[in-house]
Parts: structure tokens; C-alpha cells; sequence
């Protein structure tokens, strides 16, 4: 998690532009919060600059962490 936490320090005023990295960082500590977060934060990047199938990938790893974290399942 310290490097997680260093980049996010690191960017404090550009997070967008490295939501990707902080994504795939905290995605492997027990902050699943920040994980969901940045994963959110890359697809909606990802949507803006119209890389459609990125931002599936994105927001269907948010979704996934989303449902482990909370022990919800798709119908």
C-alpha cells in the first residue's frame, strides 16, 4: 500500500491523469475503496477519450471488486 499511497501523494493535482496506475496499485492492497475509486476514475477517463472497450474493462473490474467487496452477485 506505500506505493499506492506515495503516487496518490505524489499526485494530488493530476490523479486523473494516473488513475490507471492507482487503480492497478491499490487494486492489490485491502483498500478496496480507493481500488473502486480509481477504477471508476480510468473508465470514465477511458469514456471521455471514447476508448470504449478500455472503459468496459474498467468499470466491469470495479464491478466485480463492487460485488466481492459487498457479497452481492448478478442476476
Amino acid at each position: 500500500m506505500n506505493v499506492a499511497s506515495e503516487i496518490e501523494r505524489r499526485s494530488a493535482n493530476r490523479l486523473i491523469e494516473g488513475a490507471e496506475v492507482l487503480a492497478h496499485h491499490y487494486s492489490r492492497t485491502h483498500r478496496a475503496d480507493k481500488a473502486f475509486h480509481y477504477l471508476a476514475l480510468a473508465g470514465r477517463k477511458s469514456l471521455n477519450s471514447y476508448s470504449v472497450e478500455e472503459a468496459e474493462r474498467f468499470f466491469r473490474q470495479a464491478l466485480c471488486l463492487l460485488e466481492s467487496e459487498t457479497g452481492l452477485r448478478r442476476r
